[in-house]
């Protein structure tokens, strides 16, 4: 059943997606990780053109030299390369901008979903591995206005809203973290493209 609630749900966002005034994305091509480096969303150049290594080089994420790991948070020998251990997860943050839709492909790809937050604690941890930086994370309200769920079918316990959030302006139906002074939650229009939190089992 809950898979039937995902598939609905990512159906539903495509849709929306699509039906936006926003160009169409390229589907997002995962590359092989290389050492040292944090994996990036690539989006597809268009035949003919090349992607500058400057904007290839601003989709990597630092890494201390002598360990090979992230600055901001220590990979866990729990989780795969990559990802980061909080409780029973593993978390990553993906810098690379991508829409909502195209963000939750990509983490499927990696054998999870769109990050979903149940307490301060998670919430805090995950900030510190963003860097605090405007991040999609799984809530959508896309399915039935006002009712809010995480797109990996866990409840909906846990929620850290701007003041006036949500307020649905223009349709917005995807859940981005970090928003404004205070780093809280803000409804956004599924189609803008950000970096991205996915969370899997360890």
């Amino acid at each position: 059943m809950k898979m039937l609630a995902v598939s609905l749900l990512v159906g539903a966002m495509i849709a929306l997606t699509a039906s936006t005034e926003a160009p169409p994305e390229a589907e997002p091509t995962v590359p092989e990780e290389e050492p040292g480096t944090e994996l990036s969303v690539q989006e597809e150049d268009e035949p003919g053109t090349n992607s500058t290594a400057e904007e290839n080089a601003a989709d990597k994420v630092p890494r201390d030299a002598e360990k090979g790991e992230h600055h901001a948070v220590k990979r866990s020998t729990y989780c795969p390369c990559g990802w980061s251990l909080c409780g029973l997860r593993c978390f990553r943050y993906i810098s690379g901008r991508a829409n909502w839709v195209t963000a939750q492909r990509v983490c499927q790809r990696l054998g999870g979903s769109l990050a979903s937050l149940h307490s301060v604690y998670e919430e805090r941890w995950v900030q510190r591995l963003t860097g605090n930086q405007v991040a999609w994370i799984g809530g959508s309200d896309a399915q039935r206005e006002g009712y809010w769920f995480w797109i990996d079918g866990t409840r909906f316990n846990y929620a850290n809203w701007c003041r006036g959030e949500p307020n649905n302006l223009h349709r917005q139906h995807c859940l981005r973290m970090n928003w404004g002074a205070r780093n809280c939650w803000d409804d956004g229009h599924c189609h803008v493209r950000h970096g991205f939190v996915c969370a899997r089992r360890r």
